[in-house]
């Protein structure tokens, strides 16, 4: 078992790393973003699928309502871990904003993200570039204007 993909499940989880101020949307995105760069490097250090879903809960054996944080959580990791693991490997900070952005459009804009699958080769593209430029690539693949 990797220690950074169970860190990331406990933290994530019980959502402790909410910043003064922010808004519930806005913590549960970048934890979504969190776990994705999170399973990204687990992936690259040669963890499995089975190692990162064996410590998450199942879906339908969570505790959490199906409207609460902790659920919408728990359901971007689980989106998460096929994604990683379905697709050729991305950088972990394209990933991360992808994933990030996404959320954000769907639960502030009310707007459907670009399919992972669509967003995919884009990211990979995004991978190759620097910093600032990967950032803005990344947001584009997730739908972003600008």
């Amino acid at each position: 078992m990797t220690p950074r993909w169970v860190f990331a499940t406990l933290v994530l989880l019980a959502g402790e790393l909410a910043a003064p101020g922010q808004s519930p949307v806005q913590r549960d995105c970048e934890r979504i973003g969190f776990a994705a760069a999170s399973a990204v490097g687990d992936r690259a250090r040669g963890a499995t699928r089975e190692q990162l879903l064996e410590v998450l809960p199942s879906l339908e054996r969570s505790e959490a309502r199906s409207d609460s944080s902790d659920h919408r959580v728990l359901k971007a990791m689980h989106e998460i871990v096929d994604e990683v693991f379905d697709y050729p490997p991305l950088n972990e900070a394209a990933y991360m904003v992808y994933k990030t952005e996404s959320c954000y459009q769907a639960e502030w804009n009310g707007a459907a993200p670009k399919p992972f699958a669509e967003a995919h080769d884009a990211l990979l593209a995004c991978s190759t570039l620097e910093h600032r430029e990967l950032i803005a690539c990344s947001l584009r693949a997730a739908g972003a204007d600008g």
